[in-house]
C-alpha cells in the first residue's frame, strides 16, 4: 500500500522521496496511457480517446478501401473512427450516389459513439497525417510513432483532435488477423445490408452459375491485373462447370476500364475452348466496359451478389470482396502490396509457365517465411470451387 508523501519525507530525505514518488507514478500509470500503445478493446479509459478518420482523393474505391480500414483499426485499437462522407470521386462517379451506397454515415450512426461518429465542424479540428506507404510491414506504422500525443479527454477538450490520414492501411493490411473476425462478425453485415439494395445487371435464374470479373487495366507495373491470368482462371472455371450435372448454364459479367475488343482479347473469350461453349449456349458473358456508361454501385452490386468473384489488384476490388460472405468463393491474382491479405481466406492465386497452379494458405503469425506458403492445385480445386460457389453461402 502507497503512503503519503508527508508520512515518507518525516522518516527518509527529500531527495529519496522524490525518488519514491517517482516511481510510484510510473507503476500507477497504465501502459496504454498514451495514444501510440496499441491496446486490445475495452483497455482504454472510456473518458480518453484518440479520434482517428480518412479523409483523401481518388476513385470510390481508394476511398471506401481506405474508410473501412480507418473504422476497423478504430474498433479493435479502442480508439474512436470519425467519418467523413465521400465529398468528391475521380472516374465520374457521384459522390452522394456511393455515400448512400455504402451507407458509412448510417452504419457511423448506429454504432456506439466511443466506436464511430459523424464529423462535426463546430466541435471538431482536424490533424492532417501523411501515412506510410502500404506494404512496409516491417516498419513502424503512424499507431508506433515517437510522438507521445495524449489521448483527448471530454473534460479538459474544448475542440476534439480528429488524427486524419488518407487511409490506416498500414494499420488494417499489416494486421489482418486483429480486426478480420470482427469485420466479418460485426461490421461486413451491417455494410453488406446497404450496398446489397442495389440489384445485380442480371437476373437470377436456376442451375446457373454467375461469375463477376473485375479486369482493371488502367494500373501499371504488378498491380495491372494479367489478362493471362485472369483468362486461365475463367477457363479453368467455365470447364469445371461444364463437369458439375446440377450447373446447366455459366453467365459472366465483366467489368473493366478497358475497351471491349481489348477484354475480349485478353480473357481469350474468342478461343476454341471457350466459342465451342459459347455456341452450346453452356457460356454466356457481358462485357461492361469503358464507354458502356456503367456506374461503380453497379459494378460493386454484380461484384457482391455473383457466385464467384475474380478480383483484381484494385480498391474496388478490395472493396466488394471485403463485403462478400464466403472468401473461399473470392479468386486473387498474386499481391507484392497486401500479402496478408490470405489470412482473409480469399483464394489467392499464380500460375506457372507450365499452366501449374498455385494457392496460398496462411501461416501462423509466428511462423517464419513469411505470412503464407503456397501450395499445388489441380482439377480438384476447380470442382470443389464449383461445390462451394453453388451452396448458397454467398
Amino acid at each position: 500500500m502507497l503512503i503519503s508523501f508527508h508520512a515518507f519525507t518525516s522518516k527518509y530525505s527529500k531527495a529519496v522521496a522524490i525518488v519514491y514518488i517517482v516511481i510510484c507514478c510510473l507503476i500507477a500509470t497504465p501502459e496504454n496511457s498514451t495514444i501510440w500503445r496499441i491496446a486490445p478493446l475495452g483497455n482504454q479509459n472510456d473518458e480518453c480517446r484518440y479520434y482517428i478518420s480518412s479523409r483523401g482523393g481518388d476513385g470510390i474505391g481508394h476511398q471506401m478501401e481506405a474508410k473501412f480500414s480507418c473504422l476497423a483499426t478504430a474498433w479493435v485499437l479502442n480508439h474512436t473512427y470519425v467519418h467523413h462522407p465521400v465529398s468528391e470521386l475521380e472516374h465520374g462517379a457521384d459522390p452522394r450516389t456511393m455515400e448512400n451506397l455504402f451507407g458509412m454515415s448510417y452504419v457511423t450512426s448506429i454504432l456506439p459513439n466511443k466506436i464511430a461518429v459523424p464529423y462535426d465542424n463546430n466541435t471538431m479540428i482536424p490533424k492532417r497525417h501523411a501515412p506510410k506507404w502500404i506494404g512496409s510491414c516491417n516498419q513502424a506504422s503512424w499507431f508506433q510513432s515517437d510522438t507521445k500525443e495524449q489521448a483527448e479527454c471530454a473534460e479538459k477538450r474544448e475542440q476534439i483532435k480528429v488524427h486524419t490520414f488518407d487511409n490506416c492501411w498500414d494499420y488494417f493490411w499489416c494486421h489482418v488477423e486483429s480486426w478480420k473476425d470482427v469485420w466479418q462478425r460485426d461490421i461486413r453485415p451491417l455494410l453488406h445490408l446497404r450496398a446489397s439494395t442495389i440489384s445485380p445487371s442480371y437476373q437470377r435464374a436456376n442451375s446457373t452459375l454467375y461469375l463477376a470479373l473485375h479486369v482493371r487495366l488502367g494500373d501499371s507495373g504488378y498491380r495491372r491485373l494479367s489478362s493471362s491470368w485472369c483468362m486461365n482462371v475463367l477457363h479453368h472455371l467455365v470447364l469445371a462447370a461444364s463437369e458439375i450435372n446440377t450447373i446447366d448454364h455459366v453467365y459472366a459479367v465483366v467489368h473493366s476500364d478497358g475497351s471491349k475488343d481489348e477484354v475480349k482479347d485478353g480473357l481469350g473469350l474468342t478461343s476454341t475452348k471457350i466459342a465451342s461453349l459459347v455456341n452450346n449456349n453452356f457460356f454466356e458473358f457481358s462485357l461492361l466496359t469503358k464507354g458502356t456508361n456503367t456506374s461503380p454501385a453497379q459494378a460493386i452490386a454484380d461484384m457482391i451478389d455473383a457466385d464467384i468473384f475474380i478480383a483484381s489488384c484494385s480498391g474496388l476490388s478490395y472493396v466488394a470482396a471485403l463485403l462478400r460472405t464466403n472468401p473461399q468463393t473470392i479468386l486473387h491474382p498474386e499481391t507484392k502490396e497486401r500479402p496478408r491479405m490470405v489470412q482473409l481466406g480469399w483464394s489467392m492465386l499464380r500460375v506457372e509457365d507450365d499452366d501449374v497452379w498455385r494457392c496460398a494458405e496462411a501461416t501462423p503469425s509466428n511462423a517464419s517465411g513469411g505470412c503464407k506458403r503456397w501450395h499445388s492445385v489441380g482439377d480438384f480445386f476447380w470442382s470443389n470451387l464449383m461445390t462451394i460457389a453453388t451452396s448458397g453461402a454467398d
